[in-house]
């Protein structure tokens, strides 16, 4: 599931506001999650000063020690 579709879904099951659903007329592309999703990005790549290499660490190197949900 790509993030924007999390974005969707968390929208359905009204976890977070409905306006995450609202699309764009002519291709039905769901806009207002795509742009959270790029200003949540560079958020974060602006929060590490722009380093790649502090980025590349930041994700779980080993996937046995992500808890089952």
């Amino acid at each position: 599931m790509s993030a924007c579709e999390l974005f969707a879904e968390l929208a359905y099951d009204r976890v977070i506001p409905h306006v995450f659903l609202a699309t764009l007329p002519a291709t039905g592309a769901p806009y207002i999650t795509v742009i959270s999703f790029t200003a949540f990005s560079l958020l974060i790549y602006a929060s590490t000063g722009a380093n790649l290499i502090v980025i590349s660490q930041m994700c779980v190197s080993n996937p046995s020690s992500i808890p089952y949900i």
